[in-house]
C-alpha cells in the first residue's frame, strides 16, 4: 500500500489568477501521457482515401477532449482534398494563430473560404490567455487541386499554406471558473496536412496558485488513505477517482464524513480523486499514490 499525498485547490471565478503552461514542459501536479511509441496518423491514399483518427483525454477524467484527423478524399478527375484538423470536444479550446483563405484558380480570384489555422508553439513557449481561442475545428494544414483539370480553367482551389510548423498545439479546458492549460507535441506535420505525428501532451489538473483561506477555510482532507469531507461541504457531493489510464475506477456521491480511499489507489501510478459540489461551482482535485 503506497502512502496518500493530496494536492487541493479551491477555486471560485471571482478569483483571477494568471494562468500558463510552458510548452513541452510539467509540473508534479499536471498530466502527462508520453505515447510511446509515436503515433501517426497518415491518411490511405489512392481513388478511396479515407482519414485517421486519434482521441486524447487531455485531463484523465474518461472525457475525450480533442479529436486529431488526418484526411484524403479523390474526387476522380476533378480534385484532390488533404487536410489534418484538431476538434475540440466537451468544452476545451485550441489555440489559433490566424484565417487563412482558400482561393479558385480563375481568370479572377474567387474566394472559396476561409480556415482557422492552429498556432504553433515552440519548446519554452508560454501557453496562456493572450491570443486567439475556439471551440472549434482548426487547420493543421489543407490542400486541394485538381486531379486533371489545368489550373488556369475551372475549378482549382490550392491552399498548402494552410500549414501547422511541427511544435506544440495549444489546448485549454475552461469548466466551472477554471481555466486549465495543455499542450500536445506534434513534431511532424506534413506539408499536406495528410500526415503527422504525435508524441506526447500534458495537460493541468490543477489551477496556479492557492485562493485564499478565507473563500473556505474547512476544506476537504485526505490523510493516511481517508478522505475527509467536513460537514460544512454542502451536499451532494460528486466523487470521481480516475486511474492513470484515465478510466474511471469509482463514480458515487457522498457526503459529509470520512470515505476510505486505499482500496482504490494502486502501485501503478497517480490515482486523481474529485469531489464537486454547489452544482459544479466548486470542485477540488486530489493526487492519491
Amino acid at each position: 500500500m503506497r502512502s496518500s499525498t493530496v494536492a487541493l485547490l479551491l477555486w471560485s471565478p471571482a478569483l483571477l489568477c494568471a494562468q500558463l503552461i510552458v510548452a513541452g514542459e510539467t509540473r508534479p501536479t499536471d498530466h502527462y501521457h508520453d505515447l510511446l511509441p509515436d503515433t501517426l496518423l497518415n491518411a490511405p491514399q489512392g481513388i478511396n482515401g479515407g482519414s485517421r483518427t486519434l482521441l486524447l483525454d487531455l485531463n484523465a477524467d474518461g472525457t475525450m477532449d480533442l479529436e486529431l484527423t488526418t484526411s484524403y478524399v479523390e474526387g476522380g478527375q476533378w480534385y484532390r482534398y488533404r487536410d489534418g484538423v484538431a476538434t475540440p470536444l466537451n468544452g476545451a479550446e485550441a489555440a489559433w494563430a490566424r484565417m487563412d483563405s482558400c482561393f479558385a484558380n480563375m481568370p479572377d480570384s474567387v474566394l472559396v473560404f476561409a480556415l482557422p489555422v492552429a498556432a504553433t508553439y515552440n519548446s519554452g513557449d508560454t501557453i496562456d490567455a493572450d491570443g486567439g481561442w475556439t471551440d472549434q475545428p482548426v487547420s493543421l494544414g489543407y490542400h486541394r487541386s485538381n486531379a486533371s483539370v489545368p489550373n488556369n480553367f475551372g475549378y482549382g482551389c490550392s491552399a498548402s499554406d494552410l500549414h501547422h510548423d511541427p511544435g506544440f498545439l495549444g489546448v485549454r479546458l475552461v469548466s466551472s471558473g477554471d481555466t486549465l492549460y495543455g499542450w500536445v507535441h506534434l513534431p511532424w506535420v506534413g506539408l499536406k496536412g495528410d500526415s503527422l505525428v504525435v508524441s506526447e501532451f500534458a495537460f493541468q489538473l490543477q489551477t496556479v496558485g492557492i485562493a485564499p483561506a478565507a473563500v473556505h477555510s474547512d476544506q476537504p482532507n485526505v490523510r493516511g488513505g481517508w478522505l475527509g469531507i467536513p460537514p460544512s461541504i454542502p451536499g451532494p457531493i460528486r466523487m470521481q477517482v480516475v486511474d492513470p489510464a484515465g478510466r474511471m475506477v469509482v463514480e458515487r456521491t457522498v457526503t459529509s464524513g470520512k470515505h476510505d480511499l486505499r482500496p482504490m489507489i494502486r502501485s501503478t501510478g497517480v490515482m486523481v480523486c474529485v469531489l464537486s459540489w454547489a452544482d459544479g461551482r466548486w470542485s477540488d482535485r486530489f493526487f492519491l499514490e
